[in-house]
């Protein structure tokens, strides 16, 4: 599996260490929101500890959802919409996903981007180093 494309750290750890299952880097939203709540097969609310987890499906529904391309029509658009706000409030999903993050429709820079911005996305330390620097006491 070319790893480069998956730039979200915390998906591209559980995708290394076995925890996501996926097929041709397409995995399920369902799974990423129980994974990330404490291996809970539950109905999260929005109250709930998994909060977190919910946002991750938010995301992975509405920048990385499978079959539906960011633009589409109208109709699509607000359909994704309802369907990543639905996953945000704590709602299940059998949306899937893809993990190829990496010029998708979804990708992005950000302080998170600790890895080279190429198709082998290897660890980049300078980055990392810089990004860490700015967040340290007194800017160390």
């Amino acid at each position: 599996m070319p790893e480069g494309v998956i730039r979200c750290p915390a998906i591209r750890s559980l995708v290394t260490n076995d925890q996501l299952e996926h097929v041709a880097l397409v995995a399920k939203v369902q799974d990423v929101v129980r994974i990330l709540s404490g291996n809970q097969n539950r109905h999260l609310s929005s109250k709930d500890p998994g909060s977190l987890a919910n946002i991750a499906g938010l995301f992975a529904i509405h920048n990385h959802s499978i079959g539906a391309k960011s633009g589409g029509t109208i109709r699509e658009r607000f359909r994704r919409l309802l369907s990543a706000l639905s996953v945000g409030a704590g709602n299940e999903s059998d949306r899937e996903f893809s993990l190829a993050f990496f010029k998708s429709d979804g990708d992005h820079h950000g302080t998170v981007d600790f890895f080279t911005n190429d198709a082998n996305g290897e660890f980049d330390a300078a980055h990392f180093d810089a990004t860490m620097a700015r967040f340290a006491p007194n800017g160390r």
